[in-house]
């Protein structure tokens, strides 16, 4: 989790027209279908383009457990 200093730069960074790692996570309802899992990665994709670095983390999907 950052911090929220850290969170106020990431913006910045970002308005600024620099490159940024962002992290994502998905997991749950986001996940629990092809048509979820593909809006995730248009949602992936458009950050990249952007040119920032993406890390994604992908938690369980809907109705999954260990």
């Amino acid at each position: 989790m950052l911090a929220h200093d850290d969170a106020d730069q990431r913006v910045r960074t970002i308005e600024r027209g620099e490159v940024a790692r962002i992290v994502k996570k998905f997991g749950g309802t986001s996940v629990g279908d092809v048509e979820r899992i593909k809006h995730v990665a248009e949602l992936i994709k458009a950050d990249v383009d952007k040119g920032h670095e993406i890390v994604v983390v992908v938690s369980a999907r809907w109705g999954v457990t260990n």
